[in-house]
C-alpha cells in the first residue's frame, strides 16, 4: 500500500507537467492585454474627439452670436 504523499504525488505530478507544457491559457491572456490596449486607445482617441467637438460648438456659437440679432 502506498502512503498518502506517494499516492498524491503519483496522481499530481502528471498534471502539473500538462499544466507546465499547455501554453493554451497564454494565447487567451495575450488576446486579452491586447483588447485593453485597443480599448484604452480608443477611450483616449474619443476623449480627444469630444474636446474638439466642443471647440467647434463653442465657436459656431460664438459665429452665430454675431449674426444672430
Amino acid at each position: 500500500m502506498l502512503s498518502l504523499h506517494a499516492t498524491v504525488w503519483i496522481i499530481a505530478m502528471p498534471k502539473f507537467r500538462s499544466f507546465l507544457i499547455d501554453d493554451s491559457g497564454a494565447t487567451a491572456l495575450e488576446y486579452g492585454l491586447l483588447a485593453g490596449l485597443i480599448g484604452l486607445v480608443i477611450v483616449a482617441a474619443l476623449g480627444d474627439l469630444v474636446t474638439r467637438i466642443e471647440a467647434a460648438f463653442a465657436y459656431l456659437g460664438s459665429v452665430l452670436n454675431g449674426v444672430m440679432p
